[in-house]
């Protein structure tokens, strides 16, 4: 219903106020996933023109780079140095933030859910190994979500 609603657009379909969609839990996961990649540093180092539709859905621009970030943590509680697994990935952006988090997903062990978000995938095109921590959203994602949010509410944003 969510899918069908983004593609007739927000004011197409009306929903009773007695009903409640539940969320599965992929969508739940992909809440989460963007909620995350929103806190990661943002990657600015493009040209919004060139840039191509996701390679996943074709719907929104890409708006995701894999860029190793994972190894500038600090060291844990113990005061051991991180250890990762992941690898630099000299992808362009070719991905929306959905469709990665898709990606992330369907690469994750499906039996225990509580631990998606500390897992790793291969990047879908040059196979180089990342984390949610190396998820960085473009600089423009955060111009085009408060350009929606104000249009959405009336409001004009400056």
């Amino acid at each position: 219903m969510r899918d069908l609603e983004s593609k007739l657009g927000p004011d197409r379909i009306e929903f009773s106020s007695e009903v409640r969609l539940k969320m599965s839990l992929t969508d739940k996961f992909i809440e989460a996933f963007l909620d995350q990649a929103k806190k990661n540093p943002r990657f600015d180092n493009y040209v919004k023109e060139d840039l191509d539709p996701c390679l996943g859905c074709s719907e929104k621009l890409s708006n995701v780079k894999l860029w190793r970030k994972c190894d500038t943590l600090g060291p844990d509680e113990e005061g051991n140095e991180p250890s990762s697994v992941c690898m630099p990935c000299q992808c362009r952006p070719m991905w929306c933030v959905s469709c990665m988090a898709r990606i992330f997903l369907a690469k994750q062990d499906q039996s225990v859910p509580t631990r998606w978000l500390e897992g790793n995938c291969p990047c879908p095109t040059c196979r180089a190994t990342f984390c949610i921590m190396d998820v960085a959203l473009l600089s423009y994602f955060d111009e085009e979500n408060n350009r929606e949010s104000g249009a959405g509410r009336g409001e004009e944003v400056s």
